[in-house]
């Protein structure tokens, strides 16, 4: 009830860490070094640079997160979505919602929100964090509208790297959407050589190994694992034990794979 009403004063009532800024005793004051980040993050996104692209520049800043150290897309956009950047709060953000278990749940409408303004240092201006807001709506309703759903989901968890076991992502940009490895979105190519899939291409593999004519909800019902080597191979293993293996490779920065399959059962082949 204390930190409650607080929000409702407009004050800033349980933020103890927030990268950026240094927080002691209640105090925020700008922390000089990772300011130049925020800044770094903001300009480049609204100059039309990808939040991967984005990420892995800052990776070579030097200059690590609060907690495990790695630059990703996701922390990129988090950052990109707050704004108290802008030295201001929507306060009531989060909420506990059993004090037994100390379970915090995100404010869909539950409680009210607060929205306090010079709560603390700006480090962007306003006008700064509305662009990056825009172009985020747009980026996110052009993602939704490219490819149907079941096509986005119908094949999550299935993709994984030979390289490093590491599960695939799929990456949106302005002009195509590909699934990469995890390892290679986070580091680089230096931490893991996987190829990256255009889901175009992904998407007509699959719909030729199963022979169907569009991507559904069976898809996972058929096929258990899909495996992605260095080189460019794709195994396809299937519920029924059976492997098909198909040859990936880039045309132009198009995809493509080749005509021949190889499928496998019972430690037999049939081309």
């Amino acid at each position: 009830w204390r930190i409650r009403d607080k929000f409702k004063k407009g004050e800033l009532a349980n933020l103890t860490f927030m990268f950026g800024y240094d927080i002691n005793r209640g105090k925020v004051s700008i922390n000089s070094d990772e300011a130049r980040v925020v800044r770094h993050i903001f300009d480049s996104y609204i100059n039309g640079k990808g939040t991967t692209e984005i990420a892995r520049s800052v990776e070579k800043m030097s200059i690590k997160t609060r907690f495990d150290g790695y630059w990703t897309p996701k922390k990129i956009i988090h950052m990109l979505n707050n704004e108290k950047y802008t030295g201001n709060a929507m306060l009531q953000k989060k909420f506990v919602s059993d004090h037994l278990t100390k379970k915090i749940k995100y404010n869909k409408g539950q409680l009210p929100r607060f929205y306090a303004e010079n709560t603390h240092p700006a480090i962007i201006d306003i006008e700064t964090f509305e662009k990056a807001q825009e172009i985020l709506k747009m980026n996110y309703k052009k993602m939704q509208h490219k490819t149907p759903t079941t096509s986005r989901y119908a094949f999550l968890g299935l993709i994984k790297c030979e390289n490093c076991d590491k599960s695939y992502r799929r990456k949106a940009v302005k002009s195509s959407t590909s699934w990469c490895c995890s390892t290679y979105l986070i580091k680089g190519r230096k931490a893991c050589p996987a190829k990256n899939i255009p889901e175009k291409t992904l998407i007509s593999l699959i719909k030729s190994v199963l022979r169907i004519k569009e991507i559904d909800n069976s898809v996972k019902e058929k096929i258990k694992a899909i495996t992605v080597s260095k080189i460019g191979t794709i195994i396809f293993e299937m519920h029924d034990e059976s492997r098909v293996e198909r040859t990936f490779r880039i045309d132009e920065g198009r995809g493509y794979y080749d005509s021949h399959a190889q499928i496998c059962k019972d430690n037999s082949s049939t081309p």
